[in-house]
């Protein structure tokens, strides 16, 4: 994942200063981030151990690290924001990143929550408005 979001990141760095944006499933979480490693999904935790028993953060902070901002976070800090699974939420896995200089132009960033979402998918999505 370090490799391919690095890859990712440098061939849109001749965009970095126009408005984009970085959205989706990370399979990971962010440090200082709430992770209960006991209560999460099997498959969650197995893939930790395939990993070496580790939560690696490092994919996230890379992300932080080339000057963008993680928007869900920034309009809701007291809000945990947990996607998966969707019917008992215990980790955050979904994010939507945009250039620090362009958060303004996102109007709203929230986890959608409800049967029918839960009926869709494993994880709770992102509805997101932003001006273009």
């Amino acid at each position: 994942r370090v490799m391919e979001l690095r890859s990712l990141l440098f061939s849109i760095q001749k965009h970095q200063d126009g408005f984009h944006a970085l959205v989706g499933d990370f399979n990971t979480v962010t440090p200082g981030e709430l992770l209960d490693f006991k209560s999460l999904p099997q498959k969650v935790r197995a893939t930790v151990w395939l990993s070496g028993g580790q939560i690696r953060w490092r994919t996230t902070e890379i992300v932080r690290d080339a000057g963008y901002v993680d928007v869900f976070r920034a309009l809701h800090p007291n809000d945990s924001g947990l996607t998966l699974p969707t019917m008992t939420p215990q980790v955050r896995l979904d994010y939507l990143f945009v250039p620090t200089a362009h958060l303004t132009r996102v109007m709203s960033c929230d986890v959608v929550r409800g049967t029918a979402a839960q009926q869709a998918s494993d994880h709770f999505p992102l509805l997101s408005e932003i001006q273009v």
